[in-house]
């Protein structure tokens, strides 16, 4: 459109100067014609009378001034024709100019489209690049995330396997519990025999105390560590009530109290039996207290008040009013208190209180059994 127009200028400006020579030849063509008329005037003039010479001398006068300003009037014309001429030139002169410029502006435009073209092929080369890591990236992506799962699910399953197993040693800890229980009834009721057969029913029921003791330390480390097991399972709270059920069912009422076992010894202690019975069997007496005691759960700690008689020693064939031992009542009642307080930390790991980190835990545990390694030692070696 440019070039048009540009074009078009250079023909207007051509007419332009055609039709200003063809003016000037009409002019000099008129001004010839007017000497012309003026010269056969002068010659009608000569001819004609002298009376009408002034007239027609007038006549020529004007009519020669008034060529003249006509002749003015062209010029003027033919110099504004001139003018436009020059004005057209000019204007001819910058639309040349402005079409090369146009020109080389088209040039750098073309440049342009061929550099942003070659842009362009090399952006959608990065971009199909781009997409093809995009695509591996997410196929990575979906790959972690699969595997994340199955590690996930692995996991969850040996957590299971785990409290599965524990769940199977703690009801088998309870069956032993339980048997330990119906072997000390057994005991008890041994014990009301005749005076003959009360020490082997003693031994006996100390035996079925200690294997009590056992079982319940053992019952309390399993459930400690289903605690801990249970702590990672979203089944957590189940596995609480059920360590819960488990230590609720070996309540204090269903264990003899300490009076009861201890009674028939103290009451018949005399010189041929009983007396050798207190005397030799004070330290059973203390096993025996903490076995019953470490029995009861809820924090009780069994009946735990206990007595017995005898100095350890053969007394008098007279019977005696039997008087509770101060080194066994104190005994006794520090067993009750430490079993009391080992089974408030049991049932409070049964239901999830108390919770610390892993390696206090393990920590404490280790430490409570390291003491109460040293507390049965101890307790055997009275």
């Amino acid at each position: 459109g440019d070039e048009d127009e540009e074009r078009g200028g250079e023909k207007r400006g051509e007419q332009a100067g055609r039709a200003e020579e063809e003016r000037e030849e009409e002019d000099e063509d008129e001004d010839g014609s007017d000497m012309q008329r003026v010269f056969e005037m002068l010659s009608i003039s000569s001819s004609s009378p002298s009376d009408d010479k002034a007239a027609s001398a007038r006549l020529v006068r004007d009519r020669i001034e008034q060529v003249m300003r006509e002749k003015e009037k062209m010029r003027e014309m033919v110099d504004e024709q001139k003018a436009a001429v020059k004005r057209a030139e000019e204007r001819a002169k910058s639309a040349e100019a402005a079409m090369a410029q146009r020109e080389e502006d088209l040039l750098l435009l073309k440049e342009t489209e061929e550099a942003l073209r070659h842009e362009m092929a090399e952006i959608k080369l990065e971009a199909m690049n781009a997409s093809k890591k995009v695509q591996e990236l997410e196929g990575r992506l979906q790959k972690e995330e699969k595997q994340r799962k199955d590690m996930e699910e692995n996991s969850q399953q040996t957590i299971l396997r785990e409290r599965r197993s524990s769940i199977a040693s703690l009801c088998a800890e309870t069956g032993k519990m339980r048997e330990a229980e119906r072997r000390a009834k057994e005991a008890e009721e041994k014990a009301s025999m005749k005076q003959s057969e009360k020490e082997e029913v003693f031994d006996e029921l100390l035996e079925a105390c200690q294997l009590l003791m056992r079982e319940r330390t053992k019952l309390v480390q399993h459930i400690e560590h289903l605690s801990e097991v249970s702590a990672w399972s979203t089944t957590r709270k189940q596995a609480a009530q059920f360590s819960q059920g488990i230590l609720s069912t070996f309540d204090s009422s269903h264990w003899p109290s300490l009076n009861t076992l201890l009674s028939p010894i103290s009451s018949e202690s005399n010189g041929h039996g009983g007396g050798r019975m207190a005397g030799g069997k004070s330290s059973r007496s203390g096993e025996l207290a903490s076995g019953v005691g470490e029995m009861g759960s809820g924090g009780s700690g069994g009946s735990g008040s206990g007595s017995g008689s005898g100095s350890g020693h053969r007394m008098s064939t007279t019977t005696s009013t039997s008087q509770p031992r101060p080194m066994v009542n104190a005994m006794l009642t520090d067993l009750e208190h430490k079993v009391t307080k080992a089974f408030e930390k049991a049932r409070a790991v049964a239901v999830g209180e108390g919770r610390g980190e892993r390696g206090e835990k393990s920590k404490k545990r280790w430490n409570r059994r390291d003491k109460g390694g040293r507390e049965r030692e101890q307790y055997s070696n009275v």
